[in-house]
């Protein structure tokens, strides 16, 4: 989905793509570390694009796309993806911040498994589906902020450990 919407972004006249399968997920490694690239690109918001450069090199296009990205502090999912496939972000250990749109409905497993930096989520209404190891190993997580009332809701998607976690946010007005 990220790559199709990359894509979308930079070459709209683009008919045909052939894209090489890439590593599998547990052979996945960031190209900073493997000395492909010296860092990912960052906007002038301080978030890091880490496109095409991480994403193109170390399998984008869904499940682990940003796998092991150690210098991704933050990320923004684009308007309209739906959903966050498995281990997306995993071993994204200097992830602090991630902002995920009102269009994505589930996310999958592993998605954020080892993002030891990651403080604080927040999840959308629109979430309907948390697979159980989605936030597995985030040994900093302390904070789950969901929509007001929906504590009770959350707690029915969540695993039991991450309960005490949930905080309900200020109903929108």
């Amino acid at each position: 989905i990220f790559a199709a919407y990359e894509l979308m972004l930079k070459a709209p006249n683009l008919k045909v793509l052939l894209m090489d399968k890439g590593h599998d997920i547990y052979n996945r490694k960031c190209p900073i570390l493997e000395k492909k690239i010296k860092q990912c690109p960052v906007k002038k918001d301080g978030s890091s694009s880490c496109a095409p450069a991480c994403s193109m090199t170390s399998g984008f296009g869904g499940a682990g796309a940003f796998s092991d990205c150690v210098s991704l502090k933050r990320i923004v999912i684009p308007k309209g993806v739906e959903g966050i496939d498995c281990e997306a972000f995993s071993g994204c250990s200097s992830l602090k911040s991630v902002t995920i749109p009102d269009s994505v409905t589930w996310i999958g497993p592993d998605a954020f498994a080892g993002c030891t930096s990651l403080k604080s989520i927040t999840l959308p209404k629109s979430v309907t589906e948390i697979h159980a190891y989605a936030f597995n190993e985030c040994s900093a997580l302390s904070t789950i902020y969901v929509p007001a009332m929906k504590a009770d809701y959350y707690k029915e998607l969540l695993p039991e450990e991450f309960h005490g976690k949930i905080v309900e946010l200020a109903p929108e007005k």
